[in-house]
C-alpha cells in the first residue's frame, strides 16, 4: 500500500466450518466424564505461550480441581520439558503429540474452552476460528492477530500477554460459568461464519 496507494480489500483465510461443527463428531471417550475441559492445539514454541499456560491451569485447577487440561500438538524436545515439568506436580494436564488432522476436531468436541495463549507474533489467528467454528468459547492473549478475529466478551476473552495471573481468572469465569460459555460459543460460531 505504501508503494501503489489505492483501496484494497483484504481477503481473510478461511475455515472449513463444517469440519469443525460436524454433528456425527463424537467426544472422545477417556475426556467424557464430566471435567471441564481446557484444550490447547499448538507447537511448543517459546511465542505460543505454552508454559504461561501450564503455571496459570495450576491455578484454575487449585481453585476448580474438577478441570484438566489437554494439550495437542507436534513432538519435539521443547514438548518433553514441559512434560518434564507437569509430571513433577501438575495435576490433571495431559499432553497428545502428533494427533492425526482427521482426529483434531475429536478433541475439540471433546473440550469446553479452547486457550491460546500467545505471546505475539501471529498472523489472524486460524486456531481460534477453527475453534469458534467447533463451537468453543476463546480465552486468547490480546495481540493484534487474535484481537482481529476476537471480540473481547463475546466470543471470548482476551487477556495481556504473558499475564498468567489474567490467564487464569479469565480461564477461571469461564469454567465457573457454563452459560456464559455457550453464549459465547455460539457468538463464536456465527463469527467463525463469516470466515467459511
Amino acid at each position: 500500500e505504501r508503494y501503489f496507494p489505492g483501496y484494497y480489500n483484504v481477503i481473510p483465510n478461511g475455515v472449513d466450518i463444517e469440519r469443525w461443527d460436524d454433528p456425527a463428531l463424537e467426544p472422545l471417550p477417556e475426556f467424557d466424564d464430566g471435567a471441564v475441559n481446557i484444550l490447547y492445539v499448538g507447537r511448543a514454541e517459546k511465542r505460543k505461550g505454552l508454559p504461561y499456560l501450564i503455571r496459570a491451569f495450576g491455578i484454575v485447577n487449585a481453585r476448580d480441581p474438577h478441570t484438566r487440561l489437554i494439550v495437542v500438538g507436534p513432538d519435539s524436545r521443547h514438548w518433553h520439558r514441559y512434560r518434564t515439568s507437569v509430571d513433577g506436580g501438575r495435576r490433571n494436564v495431559v499432553f497428545r503429540s502428533d494427533v492425526s488432522n482427521a482426529d483434531l476436531p475429536r478433541y475439540h468436541r471433546s473440550a469446553d474452552i479452547f486457550c491460546s495463549p500467545a505471546t505475539g507474533h501471529e498472523s489472524q489467528g486460524i486456531v481460534l476460528l477453527e475453534a469458534m467454528a467447533a463451537r468453543l468459547p476463546v480465552v486468547a492473549s490480546n495481540i493484534d492477530g487474535y484481537a482481529s478475529v476476537l471480540t473481547n466478551g463475546v466470543e471470548g476473552r482476551l487477556v495481556p500477554p504473558q499475564d498468567l495471573i489474567a490467564l487464569a481468572d479469565a480461564l477461571t469465569a469461564l469454567v465457573r460459568d457454563p452459560a456464559q460459555r455457550a453464549r459465547m460459543a455460539t457468538a463464536g460460531r456465527q463469527c467463525a461464519g463469516h470466515y467459511s
